[in-house]
């Protein structure tokens, strides 16, 4: 084409293509001048259930500056942690935060985020928190984010999504759910194949004895099957297991069985509250 390709790159969340997603891109216009795009960490704000929205850490590198734009035509540079107030109580409004180095946010927005459609952060490898009780979507996890830290911890959410997010690229999932005094999933397919610590992820969490036998036996199975790490800690304070068959046909059908499995020979170092 005598124009080239015409990309609009200010609402871009992401690129794709038949290889795949593009976070970045760099190039130059048809005026021959240097242009640089990376995805921002992005998500919609419904003022209808709360007009402000606080960014309660903004954890970056030393030297890195972020730029938040609250869609609503106000923009600002972000040094340290930032509140906004919308003027509309009506109205949704997609927030975009961009960072000349990586950075990953904890966003506590009085519960009226509802979509978090992108996560990049600048090829951080931190999943940012978006601690909202309205979330209904979150977009797929950047392959650079390896570690969750405490994305569903501290707050009380237990969205129905959580089970099916693709943690294909986690490595670290230390205090993930940490004192979430609501979450009680069934996080057997979770794919745990590079996970190397899970210490405090279940602490204080509400996750019930069938739900946390349910757990054991999918991530036992998956080890058994070679894809799960060895000497995985982890710590589930005060949740308890069972031995029911929940599933069958498997290696691995019921608690504790597979706890057994996993802390034997897999060489995982558990806490938690004990079979009842």
């Amino acid at each position: 084409m005598a124009d080239g390709l015409k990309l609009n790159l200010k609402e871009a969340i992401a690129l794709k293509n038949a290889e795949g997603t593009w976070w970045e891109l760099k190039g130059k216009d048809n005026s021959g001048a240097s242009f640089s795009w990376q995805s921002p960490i992005a998500f919609t704000v419904d003022t209808s259930l709360g007009t402000s929205v606080e960014l309660d850490r903004l954890n970056k590198s030393s030297g890195t500056t972020c730029t938040v734009d609250w869609g609503d035509g106000t923009v600002e540079t972000a040094t340290q942690g930032l509140v906004h107030t919308y003027a509309s109580s009506s109205s949704t409004y997609d927030v975009k935060v961009t960072g000349d180095g990586p950075f990953w946010l904890v966003v506590s927005s009085y519960d009226n985020v509802t979509k978090v459609k992108g996560y990049y952060g600048n090829r951080t490898d931190n999943m940012s928190g978006i601690r909202s009780t309205a979330l209904t979507y979150i977009a797929k996890l950047p392959k650079t984010i390896t570690v969750m830290g405490a994305a569903f911890g501290l707050k009380s959410v237990n969205h129905s999504f959580i089970a099916d997010i693709d943690t294909s690229n986690i490595v670290d999932m230390r205090f993930a759910f940490a004192s979430n005094s609501t979450f009680n999933q069934d996080l057997s397919g979770w794919n745990i194949s590079k996970v190397t610590t899970m210490a405090n992820m279940l602490d204080d969490t509400a996750m019930s004895p069938e739900n946390y036998s349910r757990t054991l036996i999918g991530w036992a199975n998956q080890h058994y099957a070679g894809n799960a790490q060895d000497d995985v800690p982890l710590t589930a304070y005060t949740i308890t297991y069972n031995n029911t068959a929940y599933t069958t046909g498997n290696q691995f059908n019921d608690g504790v069985s597979a706890r057994a499995y996993l802390v034997g020979t897999a060489g995982w170092t558990i806490s938690d509250g004990g079979q009842v």
